[in-house]
């Protein structure tokens, strides 16, 4: 996924700029980056994942695919087809865990099986396909509908990557992004202001269309609205902007331009 590019990518320049200021000459270290499935980035088209893989090899990543880790020790892994893999590090970026205590809260409702496909019902869920787009994931996800309230408990209401809300688009569930999960905690605000009132909930329309994957110094892959790309340098500094309007949002700007600028400088040297 977007956080295994990001980290074995910001990894591979980290690497490099240690080697520099410790005076190594030549390469020493190898970094993998291992995917379970067919291939890397699945949602993304074919030619922005070779933009991606491209820029992965530059910075001297090698990516493995159909390469699904049936266990992992303190200084090894194990693929399911049986190789064996020895290292000195392990960074696990395959997915989330969610909360025991979902499964454990009586009344609650818990979606059973995979959202891959089907049409929607009137309620915001699927009316064939499932659940639990993530395997990975370890859990079963809150049932949502249009508005967000959980399926059966009016007033309640749950967001975030511990919700399973139904793209009427796709019939898939929406991704678990931090964007996304800022969009629906402002469509929940809205819907506790309007029982408070009397008046009737809003739904929510999700929106994922637009991504950024950052790869490594200053360097970006920007997909925008009408699947205009940006990437390089220029995909960087859209990145940075994206960031300091959110900072924006929840910081004082002093603050705001402080925590910016010391990620700039950041990126600068790690390139």
């Amino acid at each position: 996924g977007f956080t295994g590019i990001e980290v074995a990518a910001e990894f591979a320049c980290c690497v490099k700029t240690l080697s520099r200021m410790c005076g190594i000459k030549g390469r020493c270290e190898r970094i993998m980056l291992l995917e379970a499935g067919p291939k890397i980035l699945p949602t993304v088209s074919d030619d922005e994942r070779r933009t991606i893989l491209k820029r992965l090899t530059h910075l001297g990543v090698e990516v493995m695919e159909n390469a699904a880790v049936e266990e992992a020790g303190s200084d090894y892994i194990k693929l399911k087809t049986g190789k064996h893999i020895e290292t000195d590090l392990i960074m696990w970026t395959a997915g989330i865990r969610l909360p025991d205590l979902l499964k454990y809260t009586p009344g609650l409702p818990l979606a059973e099986k995979s959202a891959r496909g089907g049409s929607p019902s009137k309620d915001g869920q699927a009316a064939s396909g499932g659940y639990s787009p993530v395997p990975s994931s370890g859990g079963k996800k809150i049932q949502v509908n249009n508005d967000l309230e959980v399926v059966g408990l009016p007033g309640v209401f749950a967001i975030g990557d511990n919700t399973e809300f139904i793209d009427f688009k796709t019939g898939k569930s929406v991704p678990a992004l931090a964007y996304v999960a800022v969009d629906q905690g402002k469509i929940v605000a809205k819907n506790i202001l309007r029982i408070l009132k009397t008046k009737p909930l809003v739904s929510y329309y999700p929106f994922y269309g637009v991504w950024i994957a950052p790869i490594g110094g200053k360097y970006a892959l920007v997909h925008l609205w009408g699947g205009l790309n940006v990437k390089g340098f220029w995909g960087w500094v859209i990145r940075e902007l994206v960031d300091f309007k959110y900072m924006l949002s929840i910081l004082p700007v002093k603050k705001a331009v402080s925590i910016l600028w010391q990620e700039v400088t950041l990126f600068t040297k790690n390139d």
